[in-house]
């Protein structure tokens, strides 16, 4: 590792870009890239999780869903704790 090494931009842990994006959609916490490759942004969850005025209530109706796919549902428990939620269950 070399001086400048942290000065450059990261690229993601394979020299493809579209592989980098699905690795960073399945283990990563980045809101605003799931708002650029989602399909429909502005459709339930999506509407709810990428707002920047999500209510608690709103987040906790997501997080709760049996309906809605766990990575989601991650995001969710994800933006209650930037919101200084505690999470306390499973």
């Amino acid at each position: 590792m070399g001086l400048f090494d942290r000065f450059k931009k990261y690229k993601g842990p394979y020299n493809n870009d579209a592989r980098n994006i699905i690795y960073d959609l399945l283990f990563c916490d980045n809101l605003d890239l799931f708002g650029d490759n989602v399909e429909l942004p502005d459709a339930y969850p999506f509407d709810i999780i990428l707002s920047r005025e999500s209510s608690e209530a709103h987040l906790e109706k997501v997080r709760k869903e049996e309906n809605i796919e766990s990575r989601v549902k991650i995001l969710a428990y994800f933006k209650l704790i930037l919101l200084g939620k505690p999470v306390n269950t499973k």
